[in-house]
């Protein structure tokens, strides 16, 4: 990345930090409540979850892709990271395996459309009543994909797309409203989960229907058309 990209990197990345401290601070009651709601009691480090692989980036990062999951699970309360399960290595394994990217690490951006870690997607639609956590974690996140797209103008991959009208919406409001008149919505993808062989089912059947094309132009005929749909 250029000086300059970097530097309005670190700015966002202070902006992204100070967002989950906020969030922290105004909901000091958010862990007891995490636990309430769990389906077993377990260690919970960190309620609201910054990315510390943001701290690990520098400027000789070429950065292709932003990735956009749930919400951090089990794996990332523990290690303050995003991606770090099952589904993100799964993910990582598809993109270097097809040459997508040559260092996912130094790659791909991953945010999440909530920093609320729960062990569940599912867990957090009870969270819905505790407002105005519950939607203003969701803006903050939209708003960083916002700041991050507009300093590396690469492509976006929200991956996930049966609960952005229900768990997601906040975040999917917030997104349409930063992207309406945006012309980086073009490079704005939607995908399944990696998680379960969900991506990858799909893009089978959709390779195999258009064997001429390379994976990365597959991948994009998939995220356009569900973009078209979904957003």
């Amino acid at each position: 990345m250029t000086e300059n990209q970097f530097l309005d990197f670190l700015n966002t990345k202070k902006t992204f930090k100070i967002g989950i401290e906020n969030l922290n601070k105004s909901n000091p009651d958010l862990k007891k409540l995490l636990l309430e709601i769990q389906e077993k009691n377990y260690g919970i480090v960190n309620p609201l979850v910054y990315n510390k692989k943001f701290d690990e980036v520098t400027c000789n990062y070429n950065i292709k892709y932003i990735w956009i999951t749930d919400n951090p699970g089990v794996k990332e309360n523990q290690q303050n990271r995003y991606g770090v399960g099952s589904s993100g290595n799964a993910g990582k394994n598809f993109m270097e395996s097809h040459g997508l990217v040559e260092n996912f690490d130094h790659e791909v951006l991953i945010l999440n459309k909530s920093p609320i870690h729960t062990r569940v997607t599912a867990k957090l639609a009870k969270l819905r009543e505790k407002e105005p956590l519950y939607s203003d974690a969701q803006k903050l996140m939209a708003g960083l994909c916002y700041s991050l797209h507009s300093i590396f103008k690469c492509q976006v991959w929200i991956l996930g797309t049966s609960n952005l009208n229900k768990i997601f919406l906040p975040f999917k409001l917030e997104f349409q409203n930063l992207y309406k008149d945006s012309h980086m919505m073009e490079q704005v993808f939607l995908y399944n989960h990696f998680s379960q062989g969900q991506f990858k089912r799909v893009y089978n059947i959709y390779s195999k229907e258009h064997c001429d094309l390379k994976p990365v132009e597959v991948c994009k005929l998939i995220g356009d058309k569900n973009r078209k749909n979904l957003l």
